[in-house]
């Protein structure tokens, strides 16, 4: 249905290499997390690590105080938040195939114990940040974001991205 970033609708087709030039308040948001410091985490801070082709679904209420991922290389770490119900997925993305994504938003949407609260708004709204991907030999990791903006635009949700990194 629609991608947003920066406030902006986002339909036709966009260049990774024009995201960060093209919308300053992304690349900021994103600056603003590669200057953060990293944090080891403890077993006791009831975290969930998702590792390379998994997808977690956390939603409030649950017992986790945070969910994670590491080592994205060529691979894109994707967080996805209804907006509305506060249900986040992670994924651990390695590729391009777009049903990894699809699982991912389907698995957020349909989320037992929310599903019927999604169901009744007008529009399904997420919070995206995508994670990883260098700038690799190979074009593997702009592959992986050009297909992530491609099925944003073409699914019945509204998407707002909010870092890319």
């Amino acid at each position: 249905m629609v991608l947003i970033i920066d406030g902006y609708e986002v339909s036709s087709p966009l260049p990774v290499s024009q995201l960060h030039s093209k919308y300053q308040l992304l690349k900021a948001n994103s600056l603003s997390v590669l200057s953060r410091p990293a944090r080891q985490v403890e077993a006791s801070e009831k975290c969930l690590y998702v590792g390379q082709r998994e997808v977690a679904v956390v939603a409030p209420g649950d017992n986790v105080n945070m969910v994670g991922s590491e080592d994205a290389t060529t691979c894109h770490i994707v967080i996805l938040r209804d907006v509305h119900t506060g249900v986040t997925g992670l994924a651990h993305l390695d590729n391009e195939e777009p049903n990894d994504f699809l699982t991912l938003e389907r698995e957020v949407r349909d989320r037992k114990g929310v599903r019927q609260v999604t169901r009744e708004l007008d529009t399904l709204e997420y919070s995206v940040s995508i994670l990883g991907g260098y700038d690799d030999e190979n074009s593997t990791s702009e592959e992986i974001t050009e297909m992530l903006i491609t099925v944003m635009q073409g699914l019945n949700a509204r998407f707002i991205l909010h870092l890319a990194c």
